[in-house]
């Protein structure tokens, strides 16, 4: 029984801590003490552990040994490389997904696309903004059926996402169209099943994304 009760713990502490990195409410940087958080939970230092290790294999924390352990961030060199993985790894990974993508997976693309054109509309809700963008496209590689390339492809995802929602919180209604537009060129090309064509594409929108961030100050504080 205590063993489950620890699973349990960490199972929830994961799915918390996730969230709350994911929608900015822990910065990247912020500390994450085993103390304060097995005190928060409820819970033994065991399942903070674990739950911490989980988080760590997902991207979305960095644990130091005889440190602690922070909510990941990237500086600029990191960043810079992250970016330049993202423009090899997620164009193959949408080129390896979209001819197993399946007419249910295809019209739930048109509905996240749809749901993104509504979130821009002003004044613009940048926090369902980046929710509907992050499961478009990750409902782009459910195609994909080597588990390590997506594990991949998550994890470069979870390490960019405060980048992302610096960057769309930003953007004015014009530029967050423009993001639109790409999102709607590589349905198009899913849609046709034109695996190339979505890689390409793919590899131009994150390639742009790169660039901007790359433009904005103060990214890296």
């Amino acid at each position: 029984m205590p063993e489950n009760r620890d699973s349990s713990a960490a199972e929830n502490m994961v799915s918390t801590l996730r969230q709350e990195i994911l929608d900015g409410t822990l910065a990247g940087g912020s500390r994450l003490g085993q103390e304060l958080l097995a005190e928060r939970f409820g819970a033994s230092r065991m399942p903070v552990r674990e739950a911490l290790r989980r988080l760590e294999a997902e991207g979305l924390v960095s644990i130091v040994p005889n440190s602690g352990a922070w909510v990941a961030s990237l500086d600029a060199e990191e960043f810079a490389m992250t970016y330049r993985l993202r423009q090899v790894v997620e164009p193959f990974a949408v080129q390896e997904s979209v001819p197993r993508l399946t007419e249910r997976d295809v019209a739930d693309l048109e509905g996240l696309c749809s749901q993104i054109a509504a979130s821009i509309e002003e004044p613009a809700d940048i926090e369902r903004f980046l929710e509907l963008d992050r499961a478009f496209h990750r409902a782009t590689y459910r195609g994909i059926r080597h588990r390590q390339l997506d594990e991949i492809v998550q994890r470069i995802w979870n390490t960019t996402q405060q980048f992302r929602r610096v960057l769309m919180a930003r953007l004015n209604p014009d530029e967050l169209r423009a993001t639109q537009q790409d999102h709607e060129l590589i349905l198009d090309s899913i849609k046709r099943g034109d695996a190339e064509a979505a890689a390409h594409l793919v590899w131009v929108h994150i390639h742009r994304t790169q660039q901007t961030l790359e433009r904005l100050e103060n990214i890296f504080d």
